[in-house]
């Protein structure tokens, strides 16, 4: 019996662990996409204030 609480704990902790770091690298990618996407926004958008008619067939 002792031995089985010990195991389940163990699954427990371990799969805790496991979906933190899941979780935390999840947010991390999601962030540097949001971060990757935000400079593209904002480079097109200077890039459209630029030259306008670039900036259209960049976006089209």
């Amino acid at each position: 019996m002792l031995l089985l609480r010990l195991g389940l704990r163990l699954w427990l902790g371990l799969r805790l662990w496991f979906g933190l770091r899941l979780w935390l690298e999840l947010r991390l990618w999601l962030g540097l996409g949001l971060k990757l996407g935000l400079a593209l926004r904002l480079e097109l958008s200077l890039l459209g204030m630029l030259s306008p008619r670039g900036a259209l067939t960049l976006l089209s």
